[in-house]
């Protein structure tokens, strides 16, 4: 574990959060993780075992207000 890159004081991931982790950073399917690993839940796998969580999507280019074409019918009643 020694040659995974980590913030100096944070503790050495244990293997099973790493594997599973990096096999879903290299795309394979949650389910599939689950199964493999042997747990009972997603829930499980992403709250204790998963140590980060990347995504494919930019948000800021897609959720830029500048971008978006806005009208009055799409703005939201607050009352």
């Amino acid at each position: 574990m020694q040659f995974v890159s980590r913030p100096p004081g944070a503790p050495i991931p244990k293997a099973r959060a790493l594997g599973s982790t990096l096999a879903a950073q290299a795309g394979i399917a949650v389910d599939d993780i689950i199964v493999q690993g042997n747990w009972s839940s997603k829930e499980l796998f992403e709250q204790f075992y998963r140590i980060s969580v990347t995504t494919s999507s930019d948000f800021t280019k897609v959720l830029t207000l500048n971008s978006q074409q806005r009208s009055q019918s799409s703005k939201c009643n607050i009352m």
